[in-house]
C-alpha cells in the first residue's frame, strides 16, 4: 500500500515540473482577435480575412485557430513568426 502511495506521489511531483515548465516558457504566446492582429500588423482586416479564407493557396494561407465558429491566432507564434517572414521572402 506505501508502494502505491509512493508511486502516486512521485507522478503528481512530475506533473506539477513539468506543468511549471510549460508556464515558465521563454516566449509567451497571446490569443488574438481579426482585428487585434489587423491592429497589429498595420493592415486592414478584411486583409487578414483574406488570407484565412479556404480559397487561399496553402502556402498564402495565415496559421489560424478555429474556435468554433471564430477565427484566433496566436500572436508570437513560431508558426505565425514564420508565416510573416515567408511573406518577406517574396
Amino acid at each position: 500500500m506505501d508502494q502505491k502511495l509512493r508511486i502516486v506521489r512521485d507522478m503528481s511531483a512530475n506533473d506539477k515540473t513539468e506543468a511549471s515548465a510549460c508556464l515558465e516558457s521563454p516566449k509567451p504566446v497571446e490569443i488574438v482577435t481579426p482585428e487585434q492582429l489587423a491592429e497589429n500588423l498595420k493592415v486592414p482586416v478584411s486583409w487578414v480575412y483574406n488570407h484565412t479564407r479556404p480559397c487561399t493557396s496553402e502556402a498564402e494561407r495565415m496559421p489560424q485557430l478555429k474556435l468554433g465558429k471564430y477565427t484566433r491566432f496566436r500572436w508570437g507564434s513560431p508558426e505565425l513568426t514564420a508565416w510573416l517572414h515567408s511573406l518577406e521572402a517574396r
